[in-house]
Protein backbone atom coordinates (compact mmCIF):
# COMPACT_ATOMS: atom_id res chain seq x y z
CA UNK A 1 0.00 0.00 0.00
CA UNK A 2 2.62 2.67 1.20
CA UNK A 3 4.56 1.14 -2.27
CA UNK A 4 1.40 2.75 -4.36
CA UNK A 5 1.31 5.76 -2.78
CA UNK A 6 4.48 6.47 -3.16
CA UNK A 7 4.30 6.42 -7.18
CA UNK A 8 1.38 9.21 -7.26
CA UNK A 9 2.45 12.88 -8.04
CA UNK A 10 3.09 15.37 -5.15
CA UNK A 11 1.92 18.11 -6.28
CA UNK A 12 -1.27 16.12 -7.78
CA UNK A 13 -3.67 18.29 -5.66
CA UNK A 14 -2.09 21.64 -6.44
CA UNK A 15 -2.77 20.62 -10.16
CA UNK A 16 -6.55 19.94 -10.01
CA UNK A 17 -8.04 23.28 -10.15
CA UNK A 18 -5.67 24.44 -12.68
CA UNK A 19 -7.55 21.88 -14.78
CA UNK A 20 -10.88 22.84 -13.84
CA UNK A 21 -9.95 25.88 -15.09
CA UNK A 22 -8.70 24.88 -18.03
CA UNK A 23 -11.66 22.90 -19.12
CA UNK A 24 -14.05 25.51 -18.50
CA UNK A 25 -12.23 27.72 -20.93
CA UNK A 26 -12.05 25.38 -23.15
CA UNK A 27 -16.26 24.70 -23.09
CA UNK A 28 -16.88 28.13 -23.37
CA UNK A 29 -14.30 28.83 -26.21
CA UNK A 30 -16.17 26.13 -27.93
CA UNK A 31 -19.72 27.51 -27.51
CA UNK A 32 -18.44 30.78 -28.30
CA UNK A 33 -17.54 29.44 -32.02
CA UNK A 34 -20.89 27.70 -32.45
CA UNK A 35 -22.93 30.46 -31.62
CA UNK A 36 -21.36 32.81 -33.79
CA UNK A 37 -21.09 29.79 -36.69
CA UNK A 38 -25.43 29.64 -36.44
CA UNK A 39 -25.00 26.44 -35.10
CA UNK A 40 -27.80 26.97 -32.36
CA UNK A 41 -29.88 29.06 -35.31
CA UNK A 42 -29.50 26.32 -37.34
CA UNK A 43 -30.94 23.58 -34.51
CA UNK A 44 -33.52 25.66 -33.55
CA UNK A 45 -34.78 26.17 -36.87
CA UNK A 46 -34.76 22.16 -37.02
CA UNK A 47 -36.87 21.86 -34.37
CA UNK A 48 -39.38 24.18 -35.68
CA UNK A 49 -40.05 22.63 -38.77
CA UNK A 50 -40.49 19.57 -36.83
CA UNK A 51 -43.15 20.93 -33.92
CA UNK A 52 -44.83 22.97 -36.99
CA UNK A 53 -45.02 19.02 -39.15
CA UNK A 54 -46.18 17.45 -36.00
CA UNK A 55 -48.80 20.16 -35.66
CA UNK A 56 -49.81 20.03 -39.24
CA UNK A 57 -49.92 16.37 -39.03
CA UNK A 58 -52.12 16.50 -36.25
CA UNK A 59 -54.15 19.22 -37.92
CA UNK A 60 -54.52 16.59 -41.24
CA UNK A 61 -55.73 13.81 -38.45
CA UNK A 62 -58.61 16.10 -37.12
CA UNK A 63 -59.31 17.19 -40.42
CA UNK A 64 -59.56 13.78 -41.69
CA UNK A 65 -62.10 12.78 -38.50
CA UNK A 66 -64.26 15.80 -39.10
CA UNK A 67 -64.68 14.65 -43.10
CA UNK A 68 -65.49 10.99 -42.09
CA UNK A 69 -67.98 12.64 -39.65
CA UNK A 70 -69.78 14.67 -42.41
CA UNK A 71 -69.90 12.05 -45.11
CA UNK A 72 -71.11 9.74 -42.40
CA UNK A 73 -73.34 12.80 -41.52
CA UNK A 74 -74.65 12.86 -45.31
CA UNK A 75 -75.33 9.15 -45.13
CA UNK A 76 -77.16 7.30 -42.48
CA UNK A 77 -75.78 6.24 -39.52
CA UNK A 78 -75.84 2.59 -38.42
CA UNK A 79 -79.16 2.24 -36.36
CA UNK A 80 -79.62 0.37 -33.44
CA UNK A 81 -82.24 -0.37 -30.71
CA UNK A 82 -82.70 -2.07 -27.70
CA UNK A 83 -86.15 -4.00 -26.47
CA UNK A 84 -87.24 -6.59 -23.96
CA UNK A 85 -90.46 -8.26 -24.30
CA UNK A 86 -91.83 -9.89 -21.14
CA UNK A 87 -94.51 -12.26 -21.08
CA UNK A 88 -96.42 -13.51 -17.92
CA UNK A 89 -98.07 -16.58 -17.38
CA UNK A 90 -97.40 -17.46 -20.73
CA UNK A 91 -97.64 -21.54 -19.66
CA UNK A 92 -100.41 -21.09 -16.87
CA UNK A 93 -97.54 -21.86 -14.02
CA UNK A 94 -96.55 -18.10 -13.02
CA UNK A 95 -93.43 -17.96 -14.64
CA UNK A 96 -92.09 -14.93 -16.52
CA UNK A 97 -90.60 -15.42 -20.20
CA UNK A 98 -88.06 -12.93 -20.98
CA UNK A 99 -87.17 -11.69 -24.74
CA UNK A 100 -84.26 -9.49 -24.78
CA UNK A 101 -82.80 -8.24 -28.26
CA UNK A 102 -80.51 -5.98 -29.93
CA UNK A 103 -81.11 -4.81 -33.47
CA UNK A 104 -77.89 -2.88 -35.33
CA UNK A 105 -78.44 -2.62 -39.42
CA UNK A 106 -75.75 -0.53 -41.41
CA UNK A 107 -76.10 0.84 -44.92
CA UNK A 108 -72.37 0.11 -46.33
CA UNK A 109 -71.45 0.72 -50.04
CA UNK A 110 -69.36 -2.13 -51.89
CA UNK A 111 -65.46 -2.52 -51.65
CA UNK A 112 -66.09 -0.38 -48.00
CA UNK A 113 -63.76 -0.80 -45.27
CA UNK A 114 -65.94 -3.01 -42.68
CA UNK A 115 -63.53 -1.52 -39.91
CA UNK A 116 -65.48 2.03 -40.30
CA UNK A 117 -68.93 1.03 -38.87
CA UNK A 118 -70.40 2.89 -35.83
CA UNK A 119 -71.73 0.47 -34.27
CA UNK A 120 -72.11 -2.34 -35.86
CA UNK A 121 -69.68 -5.31 -34.64
CA UNK A 122 -67.16 -5.27 -36.95
CA UNK A 123 -66.26 -8.93 -36.55
CA UNK A 124 -69.82 -9.55 -37.61
CA UNK A 125 -69.27 -7.55 -40.61
CA UNK A 126 -65.94 -9.37 -41.73
CA UNK A 127 -67.77 -12.49 -41.69
CA UNK A 128 -70.77 -11.66 -43.87
CA UNK A 129 -68.08 -9.56 -45.67
CA UNK A 130 -66.65 -13.67 -46.63
CA UNK A 131 -70.16 -15.25 -47.20
CA UNK A 132 -71.46 -12.48 -49.44
CA UNK A 133 -68.46 -11.81 -51.49
CA UNK A 134 -67.83 -8.12 -49.93
CA UNK A 135 -71.66 -7.17 -50.55
CA UNK A 136 -72.34 -8.55 -53.86
CA UNK A 137 -74.79 -11.33 -52.85
CA UNK A 138 -77.15 -12.07 -50.41
CA UNK A 139 -75.76 -13.91 -47.53
CA UNK A 140 -76.79 -14.63 -43.88
CA UNK A 141 -76.80 -16.87 -41.08
CA UNK A 142 -78.59 -17.55 -37.71
CA UNK A 143 -76.72 -19.55 -34.66
CA UNK A 144 -78.69 -20.24 -31.41
CA UNK A 145 -77.12 -22.45 -28.31
CA UNK A 146 -80.39 -24.09 -25.88
CA UNK A 147 -80.43 -25.58 -22.59
CA UNK A 148 -83.97 -26.69 -21.82
CA UNK A 149 -86.91 -27.97 -23.62
CA UNK A 150 -90.00 -25.72 -24.38
CA UNK A 151 -93.00 -27.40 -24.36
CA UNK A 152 -94.60 -26.87 -27.91
CA UNK A 153 -97.92 -26.78 -26.81
CA UNK A 154 -97.76 -23.52 -25.02
CA UNK A 155 -96.72 -21.82 -27.94
CA UNK A 156 -93.77 -19.39 -27.83
CA UNK A 157 -92.75 -15.60 -29.29
CA UNK A 158 -90.69 -16.85 -31.57
CA UNK A 159 -89.37 -20.31 -33.19
CA UNK A 160 -88.06 -22.14 -30.47
CA UNK A 161 -85.00 -24.28 -31.06
CA UNK A 162 -83.77 -27.50 -29.62
CA UNK A 163 -81.36 -27.88 -27.18
CA UNK A 164 -77.94 -27.94 -28.00
CA UNK A 165 -76.32 -26.03 -30.58
CA UNK A 166 -77.78 -25.03 -34.03
CA UNK A 167 -76.29 -23.10 -37.60
CA UNK A 168 -78.57 -21.97 -40.17
CA UNK A 169 -77.20 -20.22 -43.31
CA UNK A 170 -77.69 -18.64 -46.49
CA UNK A 171 -74.79 -19.00 -48.79
CA UNK A 172 -74.21 -18.36 -52.25
CA UNK A 173 -73.26 -21.72 -54.32
CA UNK A 174 -70.33 -20.84 -55.31
CA UNK A 175 -67.77 -22.04 -52.38
CA UNK A 176 -70.54 -22.49 -50.29
CA UNK A 177 -68.55 -26.09 -48.31
CA UNK A 178 -65.54 -23.63 -47.92
CA UNK A 179 -67.94 -20.41 -46.61
CA UNK A 180 -69.91 -22.96 -43.87
CA UNK A 181 -66.32 -23.88 -42.41
CA UNK A 182 -65.28 -20.53 -42.32
CA UNK A 183 -68.59 -19.51 -40.54
CA UNK A 184 -68.63 -22.55 -38.17
CA UNK A 185 -65.15 -21.38 -37.24
CA UNK A 186 -66.04 -17.69 -36.61
CA UNK A 187 -69.05 -18.45 -34.31
CA UNK A 188 -66.94 -20.94 -32.14
CA UNK A 189 -65.55 -17.73 -30.42
CA UNK A 190 -68.83 -16.12 -30.51
CA UNK A 191 -71.13 -18.58 -28.72
CA UNK A 192 -69.40 -22.09 -28.46
CA UNK A 193 -66.13 -23.48 -29.04
CA UNK A 194 -68.40 -26.76 -30.39
CA UNK A 195 -69.42 -24.79 -33.46
CA UNK A 196 -66.25 -25.59 -35.36
CA UNK A 197 -67.27 -29.30 -35.14
CA UNK A 198 -69.72 -28.48 -37.78
CA UNK A 199 -67.05 -27.92 -40.03
CA UNK A 200 -67.17 -30.65 -42.65
CA UNK A 201 -63.31 -30.97 -43.22
CA UNK A 202 -63.29 -32.67 -39.85
CA UNK A 203 -61.49 -35.82 -40.19
CA UNK A 204 -62.69 -36.91 -37.21
CA UNK A 205 -66.24 -35.72 -37.06
CA UNK A 206 -67.12 -36.13 -41.04
CA UNK A 207 -70.33 -37.79 -39.70
CA UNK A 208 -71.06 -34.24 -39.02
CA UNK A 209 -72.22 -32.77 -42.59
CA UNK A 210 -74.88 -29.66 -43.02
CA UNK A 211 -78.22 -30.31 -44.64
CA UNK A 212 -78.93 -28.22 -47.64
CA UNK A 213 -83.11 -27.53 -48.13
CA UNK A 214 -83.69 -27.20 -52.13
CA UNK A 215 -83.67 -23.33 -52.07
CA UNK A 216 -80.17 -23.27 -50.30
CA UNK A 217 -80.84 -23.30 -46.62
CA UNK A 218 -77.77 -24.96 -45.11
CA UNK A 219 -78.68 -26.30 -41.37
CA UNK A 220 -76.74 -28.45 -38.76
CA UNK A 221 -77.57 -29.50 -35.05
CA UNK A 222 -75.27 -30.63 -32.18
CA UNK A 223 -77.59 -31.69 -29.63
CA UNK A 224 -75.23 -32.97 -27.40
CA UNK A 225 -73.64 -29.39 -27.06
CA UNK A 226 -73.81 -28.19 -23.47
CA UNK A 227 -74.95 -24.40 -22.90
CA UNK A 228 -74.24 -22.71 -19.97
CA UNK A 229 -73.76 -18.98 -18.38
CA UNK A 230 -70.92 -19.09 -19.87
CA UNK A 231 -71.61 -18.86 -23.57
CA UNK A 232 -72.60 -15.12 -21.84
CA UNK A 233 -68.80 -13.59 -22.06
CA UNK A 234 -68.48 -13.92 -25.97
CA UNK A 235 -72.05 -12.95 -26.82
CA UNK A 236 -72.06 -9.85 -24.76
CA UNK A 237 -69.16 -8.37 -27.14
CA UNK A 238 -71.36 -7.95 -29.46
CA UNK A 239 -73.48 -6.16 -27.79
CA UNK A 240 -72.47 -1.86 -27.88
CA UNK A 241 -72.38 -1.72 -24.19
CA UNK A 242 -72.29 -5.14 -23.47
CA UNK A 243 -74.12 -5.68 -19.85
CA UNK A 244 -72.52 -2.59 -18.42
CA UNK A 245 -75.92 -0.05 -19.85
CA UNK A 246 -79.13 0.03 -20.92
CA UNK A 247 -81.46 -2.42 -20.30
CA UNK A 248 -78.69 -5.52 -20.11
CA UNK A 249 -77.35 -3.90 -17.40
CA UNK A 250 -80.86 -4.21 -15.76
CA UNK A 251 -81.25 -7.84 -17.11
CA UNK A 252 -77.93 -9.41 -16.95
CA UNK A 253 -75.84 -7.12 -14.39
CA UNK A 254 -74.56 -8.51 -11.55
CA UNK A 255 -73.39 -11.51 -10.52
CA UNK A 256 -76.85 -12.87 -9.16
CA UNK A 257 -78.59 -12.59 -12.68
CA UNK A 258 -75.97 -15.52 -13.95
CA UNK A 259 -76.69 -17.25 -10.78
CA UNK A 260 -80.78 -17.47 -11.94
CA UNK A 261 -79.79 -17.63 -15.24
CA UNK A 262 -77.88 -20.69 -14.77
CA UNK A 263 -80.79 -21.99 -12.51
CA UNK A 264 -83.47 -21.54 -15.54
CA UNK A 265 -85.37 -24.31 -16.72
CA UNK A 266 -85.73 -22.57 -20.30
CA UNK A 267 -82.12 -20.54 -21.55
CA UNK A 268 -81.35 -19.80 -25.15
CA UNK A 269 -78.93 -17.87 -26.92
CA UNK A 270 -79.42 -16.91 -30.39
CA UNK A 271 -77.44 -14.00 -32.96
CA UNK A 272 -78.46 -13.74 -36.61
CA UNK A 273 -76.86 -11.57 -39.45
CA UNK A 274 -77.93 -10.85 -43.32
CA UNK A 275 -77.00 -8.66 -45.99
CA UNK A 276 -78.58 -7.88 -48.65
CA UNK A 277 -77.39 -6.52 -51.85
CA UNK A 278 -79.26 -3.61 -53.50
CA UNK A 279 -77.51 -2.62 -55.85
CA UNK A 280 -74.13 -3.51 -57.38
CA UNK A 281 -73.00 -0.14 -54.85
CA UNK A 282 -75.24 -0.38 -51.61
CA UNK A 283 -75.95 -3.19 -49.54
CA UNK A 284 -77.38 -3.26 -45.88
CA UNK A 285 -76.73 -5.41 -43.18
CA UNK A 286 -78.39 -6.20 -40.25
CA UNK A 287 -77.67 -8.34 -37.03
CA UNK A 288 -79.67 -9.29 -33.89
CA UNK A 289 -78.58 -10.98 -30.67
CA UNK A 290 -81.18 -12.71 -29.03
CA UNK A 291 -81.27 -14.06 -25.43
CA UNK A 292 -84.47 -16.01 -24.21
CA UNK A 293 -85.14 -17.55 -20.40
CA UNK A 294 -87.78 -18.41 -18.34
CA UNK A 295 -87.54 -17.15 -14.93
CA UNK A 296 -90.04 -18.12 -11.61
CA UNK A 297 -92.33 -15.36 -10.64
CA UNK A 298 -90.17 -14.73 -7.25
CA UNK A 299 -86.62 -14.27 -9.33
CA UNK A 300 -85.09 -11.15 -8.41
CA UNK A 301 -84.02 -10.38 -12.32
CA UNK A 302 -88.11 -10.69 -12.64
CA UNK A 303 -88.86 -8.39 -10.17
CA UNK A 304 -86.46 -5.84 -11.38
CA UNK A 305 -87.75 -6.17 -14.88
CA UNK A 306 -91.55 -5.93 -13.96
CA UNK A 307 -90.30 -2.89 -11.55
CA UNK A 308 -88.75 -1.37 -14.28
CA UNK A 309 -91.57 -1.85 -16.89
CA UNK A 310 -93.85 -0.23 -14.65
CA UNK A 311 -91.82 2.99 -13.80
CA UNK A 312 -91.98 3.86 -17.85
CA UNK A 313 -89.16 5.10 -19.84
CA UNK A 314 -88.19 7.09 -16.90
CA UNK A 315 -86.44 4.43 -14.65
CA UNK A 316 -83.32 4.66 -12.81
CA UNK A 317 -81.06 3.03 -15.01
CA UNK A 318 -78.05 4.24 -17.08
CA UNK A 319 -79.20 4.44 -20.68
CA UNK A 320 -76.60 3.39 -23.34
CA UNK A 321 -75.88 5.98 -25.59
CA UNK A 322 -76.07 4.17 -28.59
CA UNK A 323 -79.85 3.38 -28.11
CA UNK A 324 -81.31 6.38 -26.57
CA UNK A 325 -84.40 6.76 -24.74
CA UNK A 326 -86.29 6.22 -27.91
CA UNK A 327 -84.68 3.31 -28.79
CA UNK A 328 -84.65 1.38 -25.55
CA UNK A 329 -88.01 -0.49 -24.97
CA UNK A 330 -89.27 -2.62 -22.03
CA UNK A 331 -92.77 -3.96 -23.02
CA UNK A 332 -95.61 -6.39 -21.71
CA UNK A 333 -96.67 -9.16 -24.50
CA UNK A 334 -99.77 -10.89 -24.51
CA UNK A 335 -99.71 -13.78 -21.61
CA UNK A 336 -100.82 -16.09 -24.32
CA UNK A 337 -98.88 -16.43 -27.85
CA UNK A 338 -100.91 -18.48 -30.43
CA UNK A 339 -99.72 -21.66 -31.00
CA UNK A 340 -98.28 -22.31 -34.72
CA UNK A 341 -101.59 -23.97 -36.99
CA UNK A 342 -99.07 -27.43 -37.76
CA UNK A 343 -97.78 -29.25 -35.51
CA UNK A 344 -94.86 -31.34 -36.15
CA UNK A 345 -93.29 -34.44 -34.27
CA UNK A 346 -90.46 -36.66 -34.66
CA UNK A 347 -89.07 -39.18 -32.67
CA UNK A 348 -87.37 -42.55 -31.76
CA UNK A 349 -88.64 -45.05 -29.84
CA UNK A 350 -87.99 -48.44 -29.11
CA UNK A 351 -89.54 -51.32 -31.79
CA UNK A 352 -92.94 -52.31 -32.01
CA UNK A 353 -92.94 -56.15 -32.61
CA UNK A 354 -96.59 -55.51 -34.10
CA UNK A 355 -94.89 -54.00 -36.58
CA UNK A 356 -92.07 -55.88 -37.30
CA UNK A 357 -93.79 -59.59 -36.61
CA UNK A 358 -90.49 -60.21 -34.78
CA UNK A 359 -89.70 -59.14 -31.62
CA UNK A 360 -86.16 -57.82 -31.30
CA UNK A 361 -84.15 -56.05 -28.32
CA UNK A 362 -84.03 -52.56 -27.92
CA UNK A 363 -80.33 -52.36 -28.64
CA UNK A 364 -80.86 -53.48 -31.96
CA UNK A 365 -84.15 -52.09 -33.33
CA UNK A 366 -85.90 -48.86 -33.18
CA UNK A 367 -88.76 -47.21 -34.72
CA UNK A 368 -88.76 -43.93 -36.71
CA UNK A 369 -91.95 -41.62 -35.69
CA UNK A 370 -92.89 -38.76 -37.62
CA UNK A 371 -96.38 -37.41 -36.75
CA UNK A 372 -98.42 -34.10 -38.57
CA UNK A 373 -100.93 -32.57 -37.42
CA UNK A 374 -102.93 -29.50 -39.21
CA UNK A 375 -104.94 -27.15 -36.78
CA UNK A 376 -105.70 -24.84 -39.48
CA UNK A 377 -108.51 -24.48 -41.44
CA UNK A 378 -107.31 -24.81 -44.84
CA UNK A 379 -104.91 -27.04 -46.68
CA UNK A 380 -101.24 -27.00 -45.67
CA UNK A 381 -98.33 -28.27 -47.41
CA UNK A 382 -95.29 -29.74 -45.04
CA UNK A 383 -91.91 -30.46 -46.21
CA UNK A 384 -89.87 -32.42 -43.38
CA UNK A 385 -86.10 -32.26 -43.56
CA UNK A 386 -84.55 -34.86 -41.23
CA UNK A 387 -81.05 -36.75 -41.24
CA UNK A 388 -79.49 -39.83 -39.12
CA UNK A 389 -76.08 -40.71 -37.99
CA UNK A 390 -74.47 -43.54 -39.96
CA UNK A 391 -75.39 -46.19 -37.21
CA UNK A 392 -79.01 -45.61 -37.35
CA UNK A 393 -80.45 -46.94 -41.17
CA UNK A 394 -84.37 -46.66 -41.56
CA UNK A 395 -85.65 -49.59 -43.05
CA UNK A 396 -87.61 -48.04 -46.09
CA UNK A 397 -88.64 -51.21 -47.71
CA UNK A 398 -89.32 -53.22 -44.97
CA UNK A 399 -92.71 -54.87 -44.18
CA UNK A 400 -93.19 -52.54 -41.34
CA UNK A 401 -93.52 -49.33 -42.53
CA UNK A 402 -96.67 -47.50 -43.19
CA UNK A 403 -98.52 -44.67 -43.37
CA UNK A 404 -101.76 -43.68 -40.85
CA UNK A 405 -103.81 -40.56 -42.07
CA UNK A 406 -107.83 -40.34 -41.21
CA UNK A 407 -108.41 -42.68 -44.06
CA UNK A 408 -106.71 -45.18 -42.04
CA UNK A 409 -103.25 -47.36 -41.81
CA UNK A 410 -101.90 -47.74 -45.31
CA UNK A 411 -98.24 -48.78 -46.91
CA UNK A 412 -95.68 -45.84 -47.17
CA UNK A 413 -95.89 -44.06 -50.74
CA UNK A 414 -92.07 -44.18 -51.17
CA UNK A 415 -92.81 -41.36 -53.47
CA UNK A 416 -93.50 -38.80 -51.02
CA UNK A 417 -89.69 -39.26 -49.50
CA UNK A 418 -85.91 -38.09 -51.04
CA UNK A 419 -83.85 -40.15 -49.81
CA UNK A 420 -79.81 -39.91 -49.48
CA UNK A 421 -78.41 -43.15 -48.34
CA UNK A 422 -75.43 -43.79 -45.82
CA UNK A 423 -72.39 -45.39 -46.53
CA UNK A 424 -72.21 -47.28 -43.20
CA UNK A 425 -69.11 -45.61 -42.66
CA UNK A 426 -69.94 -42.05 -41.74
CA UNK A 427 -71.91 -40.36 -43.87
CA UNK A 428 -75.39 -39.93 -42.73
CA UNK A 429 -78.91 -40.87 -43.98
CA UNK A 430 -80.73 -37.38 -45.45
CA UNK A 431 -84.04 -37.79 -46.10
CA UNK A 432 -86.82 -35.36 -46.98
CA UNK A 433 -90.62 -35.77 -46.94
CA UNK A 434 -93.63 -33.88 -48.21
CA UNK A 435 -97.02 -33.95 -47.39
CA UNK A 436 -100.04 -32.09 -48.11
CA UNK A 437 -103.11 -31.93 -45.39
CA UNK A 438 -106.19 -30.96 -45.25
CA UNK A 439 -108.10 -29.16 -42.45
CA UNK A 440 -107.72 -30.98 -39.38
CA UNK A 441 -105.97 -33.74 -41.28
CA UNK A 442 -103.33 -35.47 -39.33
CA UNK A 443 -100.70 -37.88 -40.60
CA UNK A 444 -98.29 -39.93 -38.98
CA UNK A 445 -94.95 -42.26 -40.71
CA UNK A 446 -93.61 -45.04 -38.60
CA UNK A 447 -90.57 -46.67 -40.63
CA UNK A 448 -88.30 -49.46 -38.75
CA UNK A 449 -84.44 -48.48 -37.96
CA UNK A 450 -81.66 -50.99 -37.28
CA UNK A 451 -79.07 -50.03 -35.17
CA UNK A 452 -75.77 -50.75 -36.24
CA UNK A 453 -73.09 -51.21 -33.88
CA UNK A 454 -70.20 -48.33 -34.23
CA UNK A 455 -67.27 -49.28 -35.47
CA UNK A 456 -63.81 -49.60 -33.63
CA UNK A 457 -61.86 -46.75 -35.38
CA UNK A 458 -64.95 -44.75 -34.81
CA UNK A 459 -64.98 -44.57 -30.73
CA UNK A 460 -62.91 -41.52 -30.69
CA UNK A 461 -65.66 -39.30 -31.56
CA UNK A 462 -68.67 -41.17 -30.77
CA UNK A 463 -70.86 -40.43 -27.34
CA UNK A 464 -69.75 -42.63 -24.53
CA UNK A 465 -73.14 -42.87 -22.73
CA UNK A 466 -75.64 -42.81 -25.70
CA UNK A 467 -76.08 -40.56 -28.65
CA UNK A 468 -78.70 -37.32 -29.08
CA UNK A 469 -80.47 -37.47 -32.59
CA UNK A 470 -80.06 -33.42 -33.52
CA UNK A 471 -83.91 -32.12 -34.34
CA UNK A 472 -85.31 -32.11 -37.94
CA UNK A 473 -86.53 -29.00 -39.71
CA UNK A 474 -89.85 -28.39 -41.09
CA UNK A 475 -91.13 -26.18 -43.50
CA UNK A 476 -94.82 -25.59 -43.94
CA UNK A 477 -96.58 -23.52 -46.77
CA UNK A 478 -100.09 -21.85 -46.22
CA UNK A 479 -102.00 -19.51 -48.86
CA UNK A 480 -100.98 -16.26 -47.20
CA UNK A 481 -97.57 -17.23 -44.66
CA UNK A 482 -94.54 -19.48 -44.50
CA UNK A 483 -92.77 -20.44 -42.06
CA UNK A 484 -90.26 -22.99 -40.92
CA UNK A 485 -89.89 -24.66 -37.38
Amino acid sequence: MEGRLSMRPPNLRRRLPMLCVCTFFVGGLIEFIMCSSGFYNVTSVNQGKKEAEKQQKGNDFWMRVKARRKAREAQALDTAREDIQLFEDFDGSGDLLVLYEVTVSSDRSSGGVYGEYDVFPRGIGNVLEQLSEEGRSDASFEAHLTRGVWKAEAGGPRTIFPPGAMLMAKIPEEGRKEKWGKLSWALSGVLGASFEGMDPSHDSFAWIKPSVTPDGLMWKGLPYEPTCTENLTPWLAVLPCSDRLGLAAVFMGGESSKIEFAESEFFSLGLSASVTANDEAESRVDMTARLEIQLPPDSSVAQRLLRTRATGRDADFPLCPVFGAENTNIVKAPPRVEAQPVVVDRSLLRDDSSLTGEGYPGRLRAVYLLNVRNRANETAAVTVFDQLPFFLRPLWHSGGRQILNSSGAQALDMDLIAIKQTDHWKQPTVFRVEVALGPGEEWQMRVPVLKSHIHTKSYSYACEKGFDVEAAMYEVRMTDRSYRG
